[in-house]
């Protein structure tokens, strides 16, 4: 049936002429590639299979509401996941519950949304230590199944209190699922299956044969039809399955697949037997409402891929829905059959769900990435790339294509180097770093060699036209888990070199060990510094031939006092001195040789311009970009186990380290982004306090004010684009790229060298956006309801010159005031409209 007609009035478009001011960036959005790091704990909302919650270890709890062609995720203010934030559902789409990880802490607890994830409300937790799983009944809005490592407890009232049910008095209590019945409440349990008859009053181990000895239950799914209760698990070794162990680490015990009819007096009954001993599966999963279909995912040990098999008569019978080979029947971004990226980096499927009422959407997340199929398995289609850069199912993926993120940013980001206003580089973990072409909106890895884990810096020779790389085997340094010689030492790194924009780069200079940073002298570019890290080989080495490229000769210099090999950051200063930091080393506990450390004879002596706070874990130095020669500033981390504890915040010093001032008291400060242009405008960036801005930098008591806009905890650095410094960047470690667009005064600069134009009014089922630009330019296109919210994905496109037009779809839309928000990254647009 048609549906009732949508009508579009133009209201207002204004003009406005205004002095340009730089503002606070108001909002950002991810840039990227899409994916690259693990995820966990996919959820398809049961009463619209397009909202998908899913968990990330770096802290995101993503959520999508059209199927995963766009992602957001909550802000941290809201929400901190872990690898255990499963979003649970309930009889009520506006309750929700899940666990949420105090970050400094390391404590997690159970939160309840009554606003169906829009905001989140801390309950109380049973264990002050924290707990390992939550289970919310999907028939009830009220009742939950928590547990910590040896114990779990039923809550009857939502979480207000908890009654403990059950101890093992070993602490390895591993609870793979929980079935929710009314009266019967069945937790599935590397003890068996420990089983209420009364509603959760009690509960005991019940003893069901058919498992061999060793096997125990490693994840588990149920379904009720027809009055048959069936239970379906996948068993391993009982010595590898302890609380949240993640699914790969059993993938290697993989014992079987079996199947139970409950309460029918029946053991259980294996169904894996023909399946051949190359596939190990690690997840299982059916809808609720299906006993006859049951999907297992796992992944082939002879080339590493996932798999995800199917069988539709309950189990007796399989077959393999995820065709990897030829990427059959899955359409793909980066990451599929001969692609940059072949299907081992997914490798197997680390979490798997299947729609509560419809055993046809069943998605699952791995190592990088996440794939959905609506149509039980048929067809499968990638969810961390723009639907316009994906690849067709049944081809191979090709190599160094150019793919937009969908907003699905979970890997790290170290770096940014512009080499003309449409040509970046972006320097990454895992995935090693990638080059857009179109000033940041699209990205490829075909500029970029990406032999080792971790790129950390690119950078442009300001006298040639020649790039540079600092690698590395080793990824995180310098973050709480990469501080120790154990987990440096052994590592590789090298710098690497291109004459040709990135296409093909060689070896300048392997070092043996990682390298974090470069610095070139802006006043003899032949020489460079470069951050070297090793307990004993690492500091700063230099060169005085780069020009010779792979033929350079490199010498270390002697180490600033007190250091033990961890440099970070090296600036050359004007007049040649060189300013550089040295980052945190832990042995038993955190040594005394860290700081900031100058030289004004090129580094054959240094001197200690350290305040005493900074000798344990110092990040980022930074020259102040007005005065470099004498005003730095100085981000310090906050330590843990002694002496390095409450000296995080950031620091100034107006006459070369000779005395430091405080000027932010925050935990743990990564670095400081200057604006090139104001001396004033500068961002923070913190390890759990998100982004913080000043327009006062100069003061003596400069005000930060936290970043509404910026929802990530963990930015790294801030990078204004040289050719337009209204444009804002954050790298981040675990959100990869955002950018933001500092508009005048947060008003709207509209005379500007393109005009829009909607039609037709009034509209039905679509508007038509007519944009005529009078050069190349890329626009950003938004949709917003009167109260701010976006009304759907941020669209981003390069116009030629000329007139183009785009449809917009409003068929959907309630009636209500709206705005239609045209920018190119400079200047804004806005369409006021009213739907009816």
């Amino acid at each position: 049936m048609k549906k009732p007609m949508k009508y579009f009035y133009l209201l207002t478009v204004s003009l406005l002429t205004l002095t340009p001011a730089f503002c606070q960036v108001q909002s950002f959005t991810n840039r990227g590639i899409g994916g690259g790091g693990a995820l966990f704990s996919p959820a398809i909302s049961p009463y619209n299979h397009n909202q998908i919650w899913m968990s990330c270890d770096m802290t995101e709890l993503f959520y999508t509401q059209d199927g995963g062609q766009s992602w957001d995720f909550c802000d941290f203010r809201k929400f901190t996941a872990f690898q255990q934030s499963k979003v649970n559902f309930t009889s009520n789409p506006k309750i929700l519950y899940a666990l949420r990880i105090n970050f400094r802490d390391e404590i997690t607890y159970p939160v309840k949304s009554n606003t169906a994830g829009a905001d989140w409300q801390a309950l109380p937790s049973p264990n002050e230590d924290g707990l390992n799983y939550l289970f919310a009944d999907p028939n009830r809005a009220d009742r939950i199944l928590v547990s910590d490592w040896r114990r779990f407890y039923i809550s009857s009232d939502s979480g207000q209190t908890y009654e403990q049910k059950f101890d093992d008095n070993q602490g390895n209590l591993y609870i793979a699922g929980v079935y929710w019945d009314n009266d019967l409440v069945v937790a599935a349990t590397n003890y068996g299956l420990i089983v209420s008859h009364n509603g959760g009053q009690s509960f005991a181990v019940e003893s069901v044969g058919g498992l061999p000895s060793g096997a125990v239950i490693a994840d588990f799914a149920a379904a009720r039809q027809n009055g048959t209760i069936r239970f379906y698990i996948v068993t391993a070794d009982a010595a590898d399955i302890y609380p949240t162990v993640p699914s790969y680490e059993y993938a290697f015990s993989y014992d079987n697949v079996y199947r139970l009819d409950y309460g029918a007096g029946s053991a259980w009954q294996p169904l894996g037997n023909n399946l051949s001993g190359n596939l190990k599966f690690t997840r299982i999963g059916a809808a609720v409402n299906n006993i006859h279909t049951v999907y297992i995912a796992g992944t082939n040990t002879d080339n590493s891929f996932p798999l995800v098999y199917k069988s539709a008569n309950d189990g007796a019978a399989w077959s393999e829905v995820f065709q990897t080979q030829g990427n059959q029947n899955i359409t793909t971004g980066y990451c599929g059959f001969a692609g940059d990226e072949n299907w081992w980096y997914a490798e197997a499927p680390i979490g798997f769900a299947v729609a509560a009422d419809d055993p046809n959407q069943v998605m699952f997340t791995d190592f990088g990435f996440a794939h959905k199929s609506s149509d039980g398995g048929a067809s499968w289609h990638q969810l961390y790339v723009q639907p316009q850069t994906e690849n067709p199912a049944g081809a191979d993926t090709p190599k160094n294509g150019y793919y937009q993120s969908n907003g699905l940013e979970n890997t790290s980001a170290w770096h940014l180097c512009w080499v003309s206003p449409l040509q970046l580089f972006g320097s990454f973990t895992d995935i090693g770093g990638m080059a857009s072409g179109d000033g940041g909106l699209t990205w490829s890895f075909e500029r970029v060699n990406r032999d080792m884990n971790s790129t950390y810096q690119i950078l442009k020779n300001p006298a040639a036209e020649v790039l540079y790389a600092a690698t590395s085997s080793v990824h995180d340094l310098y973050q709480s888990t990469y501080l120790n010689d154990d987990r440096i030492d052994g590592g590789k790194g090298k710098i690497l070199f291109s004459q040709n924009g990135g296409l093909t780069w060689n070896t300048l200079h392997d070092f043996g060990h990682p390298v974090v940073w470069m610095a070139i002298d802006p006043t003899s570019p032949d020489i460079m510094y470069a951050s070297v890290v090793h307990s004993s080989q690492g500091g700063i080495y230099k060169t005085a031939d780069l020009n010779e490229g792979a033929a350079s000769t490199w010498t270390k210099l002697p180490n600033p006092p007190r250091t033990e090999g961890h440099p970070l950051s090296i600036h050359v200063l004007p007049g040649g001195n060189l300013l550089c930091s040295y980052s945190g080393r832990r042995t038993s506990n955190f040594t005394a040789s860290s700081g900031v450390f100058f030289s004004s004879n090129g580094g054959q002596s240094w001197q200690d311009r350290s305040h005493p706070d900074m000798q344990y874990w110092t990040k980022d130095v930074v020259p102040d970009p007005a005065d470099p020669a004498d005003t730095w500033y100085a981000a310090v981390f906050s330590g843990w186990g002694g002496a390095a504890n409450d000296k995080g915040g950031l620091f100034r010093t107006r006459n070369q380290g000779v005395t430091w001032t405080r000027i932010s008291d925050h935990f743990r400060v990564e670095s400081i982004g200057i604006h090139p242009g104001n001396p004033d405008i500068a961002y923070l960036t913190t390890e759990d306090e998100g982004l913080w801005y000043t327009s006062d930098l100069q003061a003596d008591h400069p005000d930060f004010q936290q970043s509404e806009g910026y929802k990530f905890q963990h930015p790294l650095r801030v990078f204004f684009n040289p050719n337009n410094t209204d444009e804002v960047w954050v790298t981040s470690f675990g959100n990869g790229m955002s950018q933001g667009i500092a508009a005048p005064n947060a008003l709207e600069d509209l005379m500007t060298s393109y005009s829009v134009e909607l039609t037709p009014v009034p509209a039905d089922e679509k508007a038509t956006l007519k944009v005529t630009a009078w050069e190349t330019t890329r626009f950003r296109i938004d949709l917003y309801a009167a109260d701010g919210a976006r009304k759907f994905a941020s669209y981003e496109q390069v116009y030629p010159a000329g007139v183009s037009e785009l449809e917009i779809p409003v068929g959907q839309l309630p009636d209500g005031l709206y705005y239609l928000r045209v920018t190119d990254g400079r200047n804004v647009k806005t369409l006021k409209m009213i739907i009816q």
